[in-house]
């Protein structure tokens, strides 16, 4: 289906009230790539699939969402669009001041005592310090803290390590942690739809 293709699909009736069409937010979004993503991972292709972004709007990812539901779809599609997901994500958290300060610190050291760093040994210690960015570290720690997508793994180091690996190295995730990614997403893209009148 063609951009253009993908404009003309109407909002069905009794959804016009509650939603914006996709010519709509595309027009508007100042994440159109994502949105564009997001579409075709939906396989959205006739006014029906607004049923499904009104659902996880309202719902959540976790309702069951076209193209979301199964590992292999996740890890998919956060291979096929990983720089756009990490482009929305740290836009997201520098515009609503998440970006986890108060977690940088501790962050830090969890990243150290992971490492094979000699921490007695003064380069060593020094180069790895110079090397961490501390600001992302702080982010990715924060989304355990505060995310209900990891209620019951606010310690979880694997997944913080995980997180961090994707926003500095853009190293793809496995399981819980692509499903985190893509559903952060997915439900931001929704959202955008979503009239707020």
């Amino acid at each position: 289906m063609t951009l253009d293709e993908l404009k003309k699909i109407p909002v069905p009736d009794e959804l016009k009230k509650e939603l914006h069409s996709v010519e709509y937010v595309l027009d508007n979004s100042n994440y159109r790539s994502l949105v564009i993503d997001v579409l075709e991972q939906l396989g959205f292709d006739s006014s029906e699939d607004y049923y499904q972004i009104e659902n996880c709007f309202k719902h959540g990812a976790d309702g069951g969402v076209n193209g979301f539901i199964y590992y292999n779809e996740v890890i998919d599609f956060v291979k096929n669009y990983k720089d756009n997901i990490r482009s929305y994500i740290i836009d997201f958290c520098e515009e609503t001041g998440s970006m986890g300060e108060e977690y940088r610190d501790e962050s830090v050291m969890i990243l150290l005592e992971n490492s094979s760093v000699d921490s007695d040994n003064e380069d060593e210690f020094n180069e790895f310090m110079e090397d961490i960015d501390q600001m992302y570290a702080g982010m990715c720690y924060g989304f355990l803290q505060w995310s209900p997508f990891f209620k019951n793994d606010k310690n979880d180091t694997e997944s913080f390590i995980e997180l961090y690996e994707f926003f500095v190295n853009k190293k793809i995730p496995d399981g819980s942690v692509s499903t985190f990614l893509a559903w952060f997403a997915l439900e931001g893209v929704c959202r955008e739809f979503e009239k707020n009148d």
